[in-house]
């Protein structure tokens, strides 16, 4: 009998073996497809993106000379040169033709002024010293090119740290395959891998914020690794934190609620100073940029912004509703990437990226309420009149006081409120009212990716979502060289 069992437990364990090394070399094979596909899209040369490329190539190319736009800075002539006599802009030419002698800002159709101000300076000098190593590899003096390049590694090792992540946290299979590849399963995503933008660390930085902070949940420790994580993210931009929203609230949550409620996040000890800490690294660098901004102006809002109709209280409070009831899902096909498939195999795979988004954001926001549903359900009173017993509770995997459960929906509870909170923000700051844009919530891919396939333990599930999701995402790519 013990030979049997010995002999069972050396199975299971070869199974596993095999099982981690074909995961591993499907999850190679993809970020191999994958990047490739993003770096030679990034390098073909076309247009400026609508997406403010113009403004985050200027603020990049100042980087080169050691400068910070400052609002009243004048775009610069490296934007003028590559708009008017390189590879243009989406939104047409330039007011005067390349080599006119009055060629300047002025002939920039969305005005003369750089708004690359509102933007921490961090990316755009690391873009600026990686250009510096690009040209010495490969000879290529291409200020875009350069830039370009950067954001797609950016974007390519945010899926690897997110891939990483996953196994630290016992996925394996096609749970770790769907974390791998959902922070980029939609062209919304994978334009900003293309493009000289900030946005395209969003995956990384997300990734990172999730990977640590989930740990840190799992383990009840390592929270110096989460702090370190979401100092990064909230120097890169205000929102590559988001991620972190999800933990403050939970951490908030268990912190208020634990003398009610003693099992409230059971396993996991958040302390108030570490949200205190937390809190400081998202809001600080917020502050202090604010304050860092409004010293080294030479121009008010009204002059930068006074082509843009003031708004009222009622139009913001008609603005903020819109926001709240619209889902800002990372998941959204934009049509943005010009990859021209000419294979049979990468049209298919195409076509099926266009609608993937859409049932991926269905599959991951519709799971994780269902959860919740399901998990506050358990507390309900039984149809016998009792409270729910145990065998009520086996509907859900995870008790309504669950940490994970909680960074579920202080994730959510982030996702729906950061938009009417920002659009109050810039409303307050410029006194117009502008709509936010869903590509802000890039960052929360990577742990809306984590907590949909820690949580539904399906393998049917599992496996649907990480084939849809790697689909998608070469699919977003397909056409670009020989993919």
């Amino acid at each position: 009998m013990a030979d049997v069992r010995v002999e069972a437990s050396h199975r299971r364990t070869t199974r596993r073996r095999v099982d981690d090394v074909v995961t591993i070399i499907v999850g190679a094979l993809f970020v191999v497809l994958f990047g490739a596909g993003l770096f030679a899209i990034s390098q073909d040369g076309h247009p400026l993106s609508i997406v403010d490329e113009h403004i985050h190539f200027d603020t990049a190319a100042k980087a080169t000379h050691g400068e910070i736009p400052y609002r009243g800075s004048l775009l610069g002539p490296e934007l003028i040169d590559e708009w008017a006599c390189g590879v243009g802009h989406e939104a047409g030419a330039t007011s005067l033709p390349c080599g006119d002698s009055n060629l300047s800002a002025d002939s920039i159709p969305s005005g003369r002024y750089s708004t690359g101000y509102i933007h921490y300076p961090t990316f755009f000098f690391a873009a600026a010293g990686f250009q510096g190593l690009w040209e010495a590899v490969t000879a290529d003096s291409s200020l875009l090119n350069g830039f370009r390049a950067f954001s797609a590694l950016l974007m390519t090792l945010g899926v690897i740290v997110a891939g990483a992540f996953a196994w630290l946290l016992g996925l394996r299979g096609a749970r770790l395959i769907s974390v791998s590849a959902l922070p980029v399963a939609s062209s919304m995503m994978v334009v900003t891998g293309i493009a000289v933008n900030p946005t395209s660390a969003s995956v990384l930085t997300g990734a990172l914020v999730a990977g640590t902070g989930l740990l840190w949940l799992k383990r009840d420790r390592g929270f110096v690794w989460f702090a370190l994580a979401v100092a990064v993210s909230s120097a890169v931009a205000v929102t590559s934190s988001l991620p972190a929203g999800g933990f403050l609230i939970a951490m908030l949550v268990v912190l208020a609620g634990r003398r009610r409620w003693p099992e409230l996040g059971s396993g996991w000890n958040p302390r108030w100073w570490q949200l205190g800490v937390i809190s400081a690294l998202v809001l600080v660098p917020v502050l202090a940029w604010g304050r860092i901004i409004s010293a080294r102006a030479t121009i008010g809002n009204d002059v930068l912004y006074g082509f843009i109709p003031p708004a009222g209280k009622r139009d913001i409070i008609a603005g903020a509703i819109q926001e709240l009831a619209t889902l800002h899902t990372p998941w959204r096909e934009t049509m943005g990437i010009r990859a021209d498939a000419d294979t049979f195999p990468s049209r298919v795979v195409q076509a099926f990226s266009f609608g993937g988004p859409t049932w991926i954001t269905a599959l991951v926001f519709g799971g994780l309420v269902v959860i919740i549903v399901l998990a506050i359900g358990s507390r309900s009173v039984s149809p016998s009149g009792e409270r729910a017993t145990e065998i009520d509770s086996a509907r859900t995997r995870e008790s309504w006081q669950s940490p994970l459960l909680l960074i579920v929906i202080g994730t959510l509870a982030t996702v729906v409120l950061y938009p009417p909170a920002l659009r109050l923000m810039n409303w307050l700051n410029f006194g117009f009212d502008h709509p936010i844009v869903e590509r802000y919530s890039s960052a929360l891919a990577p742990l809306l990716a984590f907590l949909i396939v820690m949580l539904v333990r399906n393998v049917v599930f599992s496996r649907s979502l990480a084939v849809i999701a790697v689909l998608v995402a070469l699919g977003t790519v397909a056409g670009a060289g020989s993919l």
